[in-house]
């Protein structure tokens, strides 16, 4: 019973997160203060920096400001929703009733 529980809680999450991306305004993003370590610290942009918003702006369907954010999105957004579609298929399975076909 707990674990039907919090595989159901997981399964809210997993549906409802690239809605709230969807509608999330980018300038949300954008207007805040950066996270990375690196970028504090030196100055420079890491690897990783505009990831958030670069995603974000893939799900809005903005696929050139996606890649002006960071080119590296070319390789992950297939390999986030490859990892995205299997856990809400495994988590689907695990709670007996399907949603793909």
């Amino acid at each position: 019973m707990k674990e039907t529980y919090w595989l159901s809680l997981k399964l809210v999450v997993l549906t409802l997160t690239p809605f709230v991306l969807f509608y999330l305004p980018i300038r949300y993003v954008e207007s805040g203060p950066t996270i990375c370590i690196y970028k504090n610290i030196t100055g420079h942009n890491c690897y990783g920096c505009g990831m958030t918003r670069g995603i974000i702006s893939f799900i809005q369907g903005d696929f050139s400001d996606s890649i002006g954010y960071n080119p590296l999105i070319v390789f992950v957004v297939p390999i986030g929703m490859m990892i995205y579609i299997k856990e809400l298929n495994k988590t689907v399975k695990k709670l007996n009733f399907t949603l793909f076909i």
